[in-house]
């Protein structure tokens, strides 16, 4: 199912400026790879440090079935970033605003000459 709504967006993607964030899992799938690398859209990887990313997740509501310990979720991010950095841009999000990483992902995609000044 997440598949065949991912293959529903990037035909959207061709037509207008949007964005989505997939869930972390969603890169690990190879017919969603081949997908987003066949597409020729940007693929972004927003990176930090597995002590930032714990700690940005563990006050979340809800349950998060893989997020139940650290020692788990420290396996997790090690045996799933080397699957992120394959075919996406990285970018840095530790010490930035989220203002902050969007002003270096527009800059990334060459639209700087287009953010409005204030």
């Amino acid at each position: 199912m997440e598949h065949l709504e991912l293959q529903r967006l990037c035909g959207e993607f061709q037509s207008q400026d949007t964005v989505a964030s997939l869930g972390g899992g969603a890169w690990t799938q190879p017919a969603n790879v081949a997908l987003l690398k066949g597409s020729s859209l940007p693929v972004f990887f927003l990176d930090a440090p597995v002590e930032e990313l714990w700690r940005r997740c563990r006050p979340q509501h809800g349950v998060r079935p893989l997020l139940r310990n650290e020692k788990e979720f420290r396996a997790l991010y090690a045996a799933r970033r080397p699957v992120y950095l394959d075919g996406t841009l990285r970018v840095e999000t530790h010490a930035r605003s989220v203002e902050e990483v969007a002003q270096h992902i527009t800059l990334l995609l060459g639209l700087a000459g287009n953010l409005p000044t204030t």
